[in-house]
């Protein structure tokens, strides 16, 4: 081998290497054995209270290896509403509390009744015409490396466009 031949081998192994040992934290959706993830640093889930079936809802932002819930917009006080919020917007539609909680996961139940659905950039991902009734979906930060971030489906591309029409 001559050495520029050496010196492309051993910069691809090192490319490689780094690609394996760069990790970078990811918010992971496990539904059904399968682990779909969300690009963005921010996301929402939104649903109909059970109790006053009025919409809440919830603003999430990954931050280091935890998701922290931001803010709730929800349209009374009422059963499970937080209360040492801090009011930042109350208006005749909507209250908008600031929460700023972290947390290590977020344990969703999909449901036809609630309508649970995710945001991602302003587009909704409405779970419950995708999943069965009652199927549960798991929120968490993870640290990938490069090659596995690319390699893991983002739920935004599987469940928009033509596919997400499909699923209706």
């Amino acid at each position: 081998m001559n050495n520029k031949t050496l010196f492309l081998v051993g910069g691809a192994l090192i490319l490689l290497l780094l690609f394996y040992l760069i990790k970078i934290p990811v918010t992971i959706c496990k539904v059904n054995n399968e682990t779909f993830i969300i690009k963005n640093k921010n996301f929402q889930i939104e649903w109909i209270h059970s109790v006053e079936k009025e919409k809440w809802i919830e603003k999430y932002k990954r931050e280091n290896n935890k998701l922290v819930l931001t803010n709730t917009i929800l349209k009374a006080f009422g059963a499970g509403t937080p209360y040492n919020a801090k009011v930042i917007n109350n208006n005749n539609e909507s209250i908008e509390l600031e929460i700023n909680r972290k947390l290590d996961n977020i344990n969703l139940i999909i449901s036809k009744e609630i309508k649970t659905t995710i945001i991602i950039d302003k587009k909704e991902i409405s779970l419950y015409k995708i999943f069965e009734p009652y199927t549960e979906m798991e929120i968490y930060v993870e640290k990938l490396n490069l090659i596995n971030y690319y390699r893991k489906e983002s739920l935004y591309e599987k469940f928009s466009g033509e596919r997400y029409r499909k699923c209706r």
